[in-house]
C-alpha cells in the first residue's frame, strides 16, 4: 500500500508539473488531460488512483480517458464518487478491439502459467512468450487500435498524455503524433532505471 501511495504521488508531481503551469481562468487545452490505459486493473488501478487524486484536487483540469470497454464502469465509479460539484466528470472514450488480456488468451498463454523455475532453463522457457506479453495483437488489429488512439488524440487535443508502460499501440501513437506524454505504471522506478546501470549491474548486482 504505501509502494502504491508514493507512486501515486510521483505520478501526480509529473502531471501537476506539465499541466498546471496555465492560470485556472485561462481556457486552454493544456487543461486536459488524456489518460490512455490497458483495462486489466492490475495495469489500471494506479489511473484510477491518480484520477481520483485529479479530480479531487484540480477539478478545473478536464480528464479524458481512452481504454477498452471493460474499463468504462470502473471510470465512471470514480468520476461519479469523487468529483465535486464544479469539477468536470472523466469523460470516457472506447477503443475498439480486443482487450490486452483477452488477446494473450487467445494466443494460449495462460497468465498463471507464467511464473517459471529460477535458473537458466527456467529463464529461456519464459522468454518465449515475451513477444506475445508485450504485443499480443497480430498486425492488423495493432493498426486498428493504433488508429483509434491517434484519432482520439487529435480530436481531445491534450495539453498531457498519461499512458500505460504496458499499451505499446499508445506509446507509438503519441510518439508518431509528438505530443507532450508521461509515462505511469504501478511498477516502482527501480523496475526501469535498473537496465540503465553501468557495467551491466542489471544482471549480477541487483536482485530480480
Amino acid at each position: 500500500m504505501a509502494k502504491l501511495k508514493w507512486t501515486v504521488l510521483l505520478a501526480i508531481f509529473m502531471i501537476i508539473k506539465y499541466a498546471y503551469s496555465i492560470p485556472d481562468d485561462i481556457e486552454t487545452p493544456n487543461k486536459r488531460i488524456l489518460l490512455i490505459s490497458n483495462s486489466e486493473r492490475g495495469q489500471a488501478n494506479i489511473f484510477l488512483a491518480t484520477s481520483q487524486a485529479l479530480l479531487t484536487n484540480y477539478p478545473s483540469v478536464e480528464i479524458h480517458w481512452l481504454s477498452f470497454p471493460g474499463l468504462s464502469d470502473a471510470v465512471a465509479t470514480v468520476s461519479e464518487s469523487t468529483a465535486p460539484q464544479n469539477a468536470h466528470p472523466i469523460i470516457f472514450h472506447q477503443i475498439n478491439g480486443t482487450a490486452y488480456l483477452d488477446k494473450v488468451a487467445e494466443n494460449g498463454i495462460n497468465v498463471s502459467d507464467l511464473p517459471r523455475p529460477p535458473g537458466v532453463f527456467g529463464a529461456l522457457s519464459g522468454f518465449k512468450n515475451l513477444p506475445t506479453l508485450y504485443v499480443p495483437w497480430n498486425g492488423s488489429e495493432y493498426m486498428a487500435i493504433y488508429n483509434d488512439i491517434t484519432r482520439t488524440i487529435e480530436k481531445v487535443d491534450p495539453g498531457l498524455v498519461v499512458l500505460d508502460t504496458m499499451f505499446t499501440p499508445a506509446q507509438d501513437a503519441v510518439r508518431q503524433l509528438q505530443r507532450e506524454h508521461v509515462l505511469l505504471s504501478p511498477n516502482s522506478l527501480r523496475d526501469f532505471s535498473v537496465a540503465s546501470q553501468p557495467r551491466g549491474e542489471m544482471f549480477w548486482k541487483f536482485p530480480v
